[in-house]
């Protein structure tokens, strides 16, 4: 049987104009859509609690209660974050005490190595009547730790930064975790028609260790600045090695649920701290959230130094009225007490809320008015960053089991008298790359192309396919003269010589 490799497709934005018809209960039709929003704290602060909520449910807790020693559990954290996964990761749950955890996913990425984070985990429960908890010890590898999430969520890139004046960590990290749940999720809707409780009831508390020898604060190696932290001098070979050398804590944190409200709340020096409380409604959900208002005056220093700003925000999502809508409700200042040479003197800072008349006074900065979005679909601009294959007459899903493969095809313009080198590429998850190098466009397109890894009699053949798609729209508009007066504008012209 022919099969068809398409060697390109450009916009992707064509395949929304298609009208396909498969089966209603095909895999086409019923597989979520993963849909957000980039650039919204709110965001940023649930991406937080839907990883940490995957992360541990991928832990199978349940699945190891009362074992004999602790065990050993690989985690795909890209499994856990919105572009590692079609699936609505914010339905993955913490390990039930009777039902266990489940978060299965399927790996499509063909060949493609993937990294996975060390846990070491034990689960004790008495009985059913008692609580199950969990401790676990999570090592994040140096290369774990530059993919953001919510234990390496600042993107540690390494130490060489240039101009950054922040905290810099490359090398391993360790996160201890203590997990206790109460009670199961309750599915049953209320009179309300809310769920009797989403979560269940259960609290983890986290505390991330790094090895001070590999910090930099300000361009300083972090080491000289605070003398009183002791680095590793070893050559971190083993996992002896890798506890013995995380030794100074960046950050702690806690993820809690009851009911139908979760709250998560971390002081991670690489993420800057997040916070964030909600509550699941029948229609959708509603909370408060923190957000990092950059850096301003301090209004209640007589110097006016300038100090991190944390802004607090109340927030509504109507999924029924496809809206969501947020409004600021306060604001904190981080004060130091400075000392001769403008630096702190060493503590953590002390929160201080604004007044109601400090916000009003600056309304550009502390705008309190709600704002209101609208979350329909159809009134969105929608880029596709991932997309699924299917059978355009099942609606199956297509390319899910075996992974990548190489290509070979026969040069078809090869004889006898003038032999040509066979041609090869690959196919995997993320496309075709076929090898062009000494073949013409005719030669590639008129091959025939096998696995080169089946080595039956009778192999599956494939033909590779040309297509480019070019969408064009134009838009006119008509902008007025008086529209646009007083209008401001810088430009640079390079006239060196007239």
């Amino acid at each position: 049987m022919k099969k068809i490799i398409f060697l390109i497709l450009l916009t992707p934005t064509f395949l929304f104009a298609q009208d396909i018809t498969v089966p209603s209960d095909s895999a086409f039709n019923t597989d979520e859509t993963e849909f957000f929003v980039s650039g919204n704290a709110l965001n940023d602060s649930l991406e937080q609690v839907n990883f940490l909520l995957c992360f541990m449910a991928n832990t199978k807790p349940a699945s190891f209660v009362n074992s004999s020693k602790p065990y050993v559990a690989l985690v795909d954290e890209k499994k856990c974050q919105p572009s590692g996964t079609s699936k609505d990761s914010s339905k993955a749950q913490g390990g039930s005490a009777q039902g266990g955890g489940n978060n299965s996913n399927s790996d499509n990425s063909g060949t493609k190595k993937t990294k996975l984070t060390e846990t070491r985990n034990l689960v004790v429960q008495a009985d059913s009547a008692d609580p199950m908890t969990a401790k676990s010890w999570v090592i994040i590898k140096e290369e774990a730790s530059q993919q953001e999430g919510a234990y390496g969520a600042a993107g540690t890139a390494g130490m060489a930064m240039d101009g950054y004046m922040g905290m810099q960590i490359a090398g391993d990290k360790s996160v201890y975790l203590k997990y206790s749940q109460t009670a199961n999720p309750n599915p049953v809707l209320k009179e309300d028609g809310t769920i009797t409780s989403k979560f269940g009831d259960f609290q983890t508390n986290f505390s991330m260790y790094a090895d001070p020898g590999d910090m930099q604060f300000g361009g300083q190696a972090f080491a000289t600045i605070a003398t009183d932290v002791t680095t590793f001098t070893g050559e971190e070979d083993s996992i002896a090695d890798t506890l013995a050398s995380t030794s100074f804590n960046i950050g702690n944190g806690y993820l809690a649920a009851a009911g139908n409200t979760i709250g998560y709340k971390d002081t991670l020096i690489e993420s800057g701290g997040m916070d964030v409380a909600l509550t699941f409604t029948a229609t959708g959900s509603q909370g408060v959230y923190a957000q990092s208002g950059g850096w301003a005056e301090d209004p209640n220093d007589p110097f006016g130094y300038w100090v991190p700003i944390t802004k607090y925000k109340a927030f509504k999502v109507d999924n029924d009225g496809k809206y969501y809508c947020t409004k600021l409700i306060g604001a904190d200042a981080l004060s130091f007490t400075w000392d001769g040479d403008g630096l702190g003197d060493g503590e953590t800072g002390t929160a201080t809320a604004l007044t109601d008349s400090q916000l009003a006074a600056n309304p550009t900065a502390y705008n309190q008015n709600e704002v209101c979005y609208s979350t329909d679909k159809s009134n969105v601009k929608k880029n596709v960053y991932r997309y699924g294959v299917y059978d355009a007459t099942t609606g199956a899903r297509h390319g899910e089991d075996g992974g990548g493969f190489p290509l070979r095809a026969d040069n078809p313009s090869s004889t006898d008298a003038n032999p040509k080198d066979d041609l090869y590429g690959y196919a995997d998850y993320w496309g075709v790359w076929l090898d062009t190098w000494s073949a013409t466009e005719a030669e590639v397109t008129g091959a025939t192309w096998v696995n080169a890894t089946d080595t039956s009699s009778t192999p599956t053949e494939y033909q590779a396919i040309k297509t480019h798609i070019e969408v064009w729209k134009y838009t006119n508009s008509v902008v007025t003269l008086d529209s646009i007066d007083n209008i401001k504008i810088s430009m640079y012209l390079d006239v060196y010589q007239f």
